[in-house]
């Protein structure tokens, strides 16, 4: 079962005419992974080499931590203890910085925008309903990768967060890690579905599943919809 974390009314997926066409025929559908897109940064439109990451630290000024404060019990959650107060001269003083094992992502926007449909490819497909859409993509996905060998550990659908990665840990984003973006990104207005996996090798993977047709159509004029 997927977590459907937001409900959106419609998304747009950017990519090629020859993909489009690819998806709208038969269903063919990519899912991508975290490693990809941080491995295309600088050589693709698409990467983020900063994907699933969120850096935490102390207050931005010199603090005293008494024993029992919340960065304690902040650090004692991540599982490190700490016993008496602590003294932070700033917030590089205490950093934790988590990056997400590598996991399968598919992404949408919220947004049409031909300039968006430009910069990725050239063409769009509407998904008219994708909260059933995110449901059928994952239960074939799923069953995909029950094939391979992999078992789903967890499974979210959600629209990304556009804030800086580096927060105080006083002033945290509850997203996930894998749906914080920077504020550069914010136009893309991205949703995106993730699946953590184990058992094999994560890696892209493409597959047809006609179940998902019915929530297809192709926007061919740019200035709509």
């Amino acid at each position: 079962m997927i977590t459907i974390a937001a409900q959106v009314t419609t998304a747009y997926k950017y990519l090629s005419p020859r993909h489009a066409t690819s998806m709208l025929e038969r269903g063919s559908i990519r899912v991508g992974t975290l490693s990809e897109y941080r491995s295309w940064e600088g050589a693709d439109v698409r990467g983020d080499h900063g994907e699933g990451t969120k850096i935490t630290t102390s207050a931005p000024e010199p603090t005293t931590y008494a024993d029992g404060s919340p960065i304690h019990r902040w650090l004692f959650s991540k599982g490190i203890r700490v016993a008496g107060s602590i003294f932070a001269s700033g917030d590089n003083a205490v950093v934790y910085r988590q990056r997400h094992p590598d996991c399968f992502v598919f992404c949408a926007s919220e947004s049409f925008s031909p300039v968006l449909m430009e910069k990725f490819g050239g063409a769009c497909v509407k998904v008219t309903n994708p909260t059933m859409f995110f449901q059928a993509l994952h239960t074939g996905f799923s069953q995909h990768l029950q094939w391979l060998g992999l078992i789903v550990q967890e499974a979210i659908m959600d629209r990304c967060n556009y804030v800086e990665r580096r927060q105080p840990y006083f002033d945290q984003s509850p997203k996930h890690p894998c749906f914080l973006k920077p504020p550069d990104f914010r136009e893309e207005a991205e949703v995106r579905a993730v699946w953590l996996a184990s058992g094999g090798v994560i890696k892209p993977v493409v597959l047809e599943l006609p179940c998902l047709k019915q929530y297809l159509s192709l926007i061919s004029d740019a200035k709509s919809p």
